[in-house]
């Protein structure tokens, strides 16, 4: 299971979320709007996000049923992050309006599902779709679980916010369990999962980047530090980073026909041009014959 957090109005730094990661949470999740007016108090800039994903898992985005789904469905996957869509009375209540907007926006489901004390099971997620489902319901202790009673059809992953507004780490959040597939994939010893790319993946991330549009490498290392030292440790920018270095003359150039031919006429001349390397030590070692 992954720990997970959210919060409105109280947005982790970098260095909260950072705390956080280190203290077993794996996700932090945030809102999301495309439009003002959709009853969201706090609707979250992408770097607001960029900070929160630092925990590892890539972080669910709550939207409401006022906004546009195609419109968020297209902003969740620019940002990189999961749009989940908050049905509730304060936004917009429950209605057969519910799984045509879960259709339109591929979004996951967040809202009630809780057993009165008849035993009777109140719930917005059976019989739906969705990506995924994340069921409320405050019991006043942990749970130890991402799910209680009965469960959607679909085989979606699913999640339990057990315990709504508290403080943790100097901030106004909700808690919450999530099944694995909400954490990262483990790489390079982020605690619950995530990336963090080192210097030398940027690096070479440039010159991938350069190849593709430009069709050589760097010409010098302060040429690929500067590209380098904007992309983030789990790879925030790197798509602005790509698209800056595709709009200059030099790519533009290269993207014509005439300009792909004068690249590999320049490369071939510096290989038939370029003296042949001779090596200037004594062989040593094996000399290939059975002893």
């Amino acid at each position: 299971m992954v720990a997970g957090l959210d919060s409105s109005a109280d947005r982790p730094t970098a260095a909260i979320a950072d705390q956080a990661r280190a203290a077993g949470v794996g996700l932090w999740s945030g809102y999301i709007a495309t439009k003002a007016n959709v009853n969201l108090y706090s609707p979250w800039d992408l770097a607001s996000f960029d900070n929160a994903r630092r925990c590892g898992g890539k972080p669910i985005a709550f939207c409401s049923g006022l906004d546009d789904p195609v419109a968020v469905a297209q902003l969740a996957a620019n940002w990189n992050v999961r749009p989940c869509l908050d049905v509730e009375s304060g936004i917009r209540a429950d209605g057969d309006w519910v799984q045509p907007w879960l259709d339109a926006s591929g979004a996951g489901l967040y809202g009630q599902h809780y057993q009165d004390t008849n035993g009777v099971w109140h719930s917005i997620h059976l019989n739906r779709r969705a990506a995924f489902h994340v069921m409320s319901w405050y019991i006043g202790r942990d749970p130890g679980a991402t799910w209680i009673g009965p469960q959607p059809t679909d085989g979606a992953p699913l999640g339990w916010q057990w315990q709504g507004g508290h403080q943790e780490f100097g901030l106004n959040v909700d808690r919450g369990w999530y099944d694995d597939s909400f954490g990262g994939t483990f790489s390079g010893g982020v605690v619950a999962g995530g990336f963090m790319l080192d210097y030398s993946l940027k690096l070479a991330l440039v010159g991938l980047m350069y190849f593709a549009v430009l069709g050589r490498g760097p010409n010098s290392q302060p040429e690929a530090d500067q590209w380098a030292a904007q992309i983030g440790d789990q790879g925030q920018n790197a798509w602005q980073v790509l698209q800056t270095i595709a709009a200059s003359a030099e790519a533009q150039k290269y993207a014509t026909p005439a300009g792909r031919i004068a690249a590999l006429e320049a490369a071939v001349k510096g290989l038939t041009s370029a003296p042949v390397g001779q090596h200037t030590h004594p062989f040593t070692g094996s000399t290939g014959q059975p002893s």
